[in-house]
């Protein structure tokens, strides 16, 4: 590729870090054109919203510079090798006998490169493919870059071995099969680069058909894509040509847009709050330039909005505990907290309202199950009437929230009755964490009071806890797949008859018995099936037909519990673990957020002799086990749950409380999110990754859809729960301080309790029994 002269403009790799400028200035406009459409950009003001989009367009310009200076550098030699100006030039009409050979093998040559880097390519995407999936096991998430640097970094080096052998190769090849270097009147390598990029695309289409990727959000990088592509046409064709003047002045007002970016972004309401969350690639790299100018460490840094006010202190910061009355402002928010009751507030101390029985107990457990997709909750669509009779014959409970958007944090909350940040973990910040052998399990107090427990299921995540075993005498988790095989099985049919069986052996027993039935499906991905009515092809129409499936496999379990020697005896509990998502915020499938789609779950218990009813007070999936435990005489007295038998009965005490639950930071999603539901319908989330809170009520807007932070006054309701989710998010504070301060937090248990007047006290214990208490 010729060079450009001075006359041309400025010097070649200014021109092509300026085509990177125009091209991601572009790429930053559509981005603010997308985030318009999707969130109220506009409803702070028009100011507010120039400002954001000038922040937007500072941050991606200044990396178009830096992306076209790159491009330069990687595609002036790489066009001194190919020379694509000449093997893409139509034919002269009567070309030298010297050029035309010289011009046949330079299209032998380049058609090596071509191939020959295509087929180096996939060392390290092999490399990725085959090692990525080792870091699911990494119980510190700082060790996944560097391990993932490393494995692609070596598999680079062997790239590089293959590119020059493939590229000889290739050539030789290519000569003896097609001496002209042309397909018809096409140049030999732009039929192989096109063939490749149809490859390609096929592969992307056969993988997303496979694989739901919304849940990795890859609209900005998509967008990023669209970028890189727009800098390289600009390289090679030289364009845009300014002049050092206008150079000049691109270049500045980049530089000052990213500067007031950077320092200036309380000054719009909008970047602060929706540009984070409703960006594309903006948000990529707000997310980035924050974890990069993290000075202490702490998880948020004083730049583009993070919020960190002291950020040479990483006791100081907007995930931070602040301790109240100490005159100090820890987490941030502008004034030092005040005492306030601790999260365990939902433990009421009363006579029990029910004489106490020793029923048989039944946990039907169906993974991924939102409420809104079963016709006891009003859906139109027929996908559940085994489940919908159940319910009608049941306590069914109208609004019940999950503690976690995810089973593995979700399922031992309800066998602990405890949030997950109060679990002690093993392990806590893995992404299949296991409980320790000092929790109180559901089963475990079955157990020790004589019960006969046992659980059938068919699933990997079962393998991988075994203290989650505790108090049941057999766990029957036979045919489990891998992570990767489950994705596809459907073990329904296996599951109910395994479940006929065990329920057969237990009643001939004549003992009391507690025992889990788990269903995988709906869980993704989502497989069609024969047995059901199809309702159509989207995933949210294989989702239907999912659940229709479980639900028919249902039916004969539902059956043998209302038989005589079962109905008038035994408890039955109906859950989910969480829901799922289907792009309302964003994303697909769960375990990322604690918006409705994932968390909201459906509930009903059927209890011998009460009444069937439908209860619109709050309940959450901590109340399982202090429900069962005021049923049957026994004692869980670590729950911070509430016993639902007020609610059951229509009868006894039930002050006001807020639910809560919890995304906590694991390595497969190292985001942190907190929300809180209080009696009036208000739901707070806070964002604690990106420093964020949101507000929505519930009973006008159930889609979380119009935030109320930011649109007038927040109603004073709100209040309270924003102290409680500061006390609530105190795991998250203890595990960032622990980091900062060199701790191996990866081997302590965090334990949380109240203390005298209302204060609260969390303290971390290691493997040596010290302990490291912040109150």
């Amino acid at each position: 590729m010729s060079e450009p002269t001075r006359a041309d403009g400025e010097a070649p790799i200014v021109q092509a870090a300026l085509a990177g400028l125009c091209a991601f200035a572009l790429v930053g406009v559509i981005d603010f054109a997308l985030m318009s459409w999707r969130e109220p950009v506009w409803s702070a003001g028009a100011l507010s919203a120039l400002l954001a989009l000038v922040q937007a367009l500072g941050m991606v310009s200044v990396l178009g510079l830096v992306v076209g200076a790159a491009a330069w550098v990687v595609l002036t030699p790489s066009f001194a090798v190919t020379r694509p100006a000449r093997w893409l030039a139509p034919r002269r009409a009567a070309p030298s006998a010297d050029a035309e050979g010289s011009l046949e093998a330079l299209r032998h040559e380049a058609t090596g490169w071509v191939l020959g880097a295509a087929i180096a390519a996939a060392a390290p995407l092999l490399a990725v493919w085959r090692f990525a999936p080792r870091t699911h096991a990494f119980s510190n998430p700082a060790l996944v870059a560097p391990f993932l640097v490393l494995v692609v970094g070596a598999s680079l080096l062997c790239a590089l071995a293959v590119l020059f052998i493939a590229q000889r190769a290739v050539a030789r090849v290519a000569a003896r099969l097609l001496p002209s270097g042309r397909v018809g009147p096409l140049p030999l390598p732009l039929v192989v680069l096109a063939a490749l990029v149809a490859l390609g695309a096929v592969v992307a289409w056969a993988l997303a058909s496979r694989a739901n990727l919304a849940v990795y959000r890859l609209g900005p990088y998509a967008l990023l894509g669209v970028g890189v592509v727009l800098t390289a046409v600009g390289v090679v064709v030289r364009r845009p040509r300014f002049g050092p003047r206008t150079s000049g002045v691109l270049v500045v007002a980049a530089l000052a847009a990213l500067l007031f970016a950077a320092f200036g972004w309380s000054a719009s309401s909008v970047s602060v709050r929706i540009v984070p969350l409703g960006g594309g690639v903006s948000r990529v790299l707000v997310s980035a330039l924050r974890h990069r100018l993290d000075f202490d460490g702490d998880g948020y840094s004083a730049l583009f909005g993070g919020g960190d006010c002291d950020d040479f202190d990483a006791k100081i910061g907007p995930g931070a505990y602040d301790i109240p009355g100490d005159g100090i402002d820890q987490n941030c928010d502008g004034h030092d907290a005040t005492a306030g009751d601790p999260a365990d507030d939902g433990r009421i101390v009363r006579a029990p309202l029910v004489p106490p029985h020793r029923y048989n107990v039944v946990l039907i457990f169906v993974d991924t199950l939102r409420p809104d997709h079963l016709g006891a909750y009003g859906y139109d669509r027929p996908t559940s009437p085994n489940i919908d009779r159940f319910m009608a014959s049941a306590t069914r409970f109208a609004k019940a929230w999950s503690q976690a958007p995810n089973t593995p944090r979700s399922l031992p909350a309800v066998f602990t009755g405890r949030y997950p940040s109060r679990i002690a973990w093993e392990k806590r910040f893995a992404n299949f964490a296991d409980v320790t052998p000092s929790d109180q399990l559901l089963f475990q107090i079955f157990h020790a009071a004589g019960w006969r427990t046992a659980v059938v299921s068919e699933n990997f995540y079962f393998d991988l806890v075994p203290n989650l075993h505790a108090g049941v005498e057999d766990w029957d988790n036979a045919g489990a797949a891998k992570l990767r095989e489950s994705m596809d099985a459907s073990p329904a049919p296996d599951i109910t008859r395994r479940t006929l069986a065990r329920l057969h052996d237990l009643a001939a027993t004549g003992e009391p018995f507690a025992m889990m039935v788990h269903y995988f499906a709906p869980h993704a991905r989502y497989v069609p099936h024969t047995e059901t009515a199809s309702f159509g092809t989207r995933p949210i129409d294989l989702y239907d037909g999912e659940i229709a499936f479980v639900d028919h496999y249902l039916a004969p379990v539902f059956a043998a519990l209302d038989a005589p020697a079962l109905r008038d005896d035994t408890i039955v509990v109906f859950f989910a673990d969480h829901g799922e998502a289907f792009g309302e915020h964003g994303l697909n499938v769960h375990g990322r957020t604690v918006f409705e789609e994932e968390v909201r779950v459906p509930l009903a218990i059927r209890v011998p002799g009460v009444a069937p009813s439908v209860v619109e007070r709050h309940a959450a999936l901590i109340d399982i086990l202090p429900t069962l435990a005021e049923w049957t005489g026994l004692s869980a007295p670590r729950a911070q749950g509430r016993s639902l038998v007020p609610l059951m009965i229509g009868r006894g005490p039930w002050p006001p409380r807020l639910i809560f639950m919890e995304s906590l930071p694991y390595p497969m999603h190292p985001f942190w999110m907190d929300g809180a539901v209080d009696r009036a319908g208000y739901k707070l989330i806070r964002d604690q990754t990106q420093n964020i809170t949101l507000a929505f009520d519930l009973n006008r807007d159930p889609h979380e859809q119009h935030d109320l932070i930011g649109q007038g006054p927040v109603p004073e309701a709100l209040a309270e729960g924003f102290l409680q989710i500061a006390i609530q998010s105190m795991a998250g504070a203890i595990k960032r301080i622990s980091v900062a301060r060199g701790y191996d937090v990866t081997q302590y248990t965090l334990q949380c309790f109240g203390g005298a007047g209302g204060q609260h006290a969390c303290g971390v214990a290691d493997a040596l029994g010290m302990q490291r208490v912040y109150v």
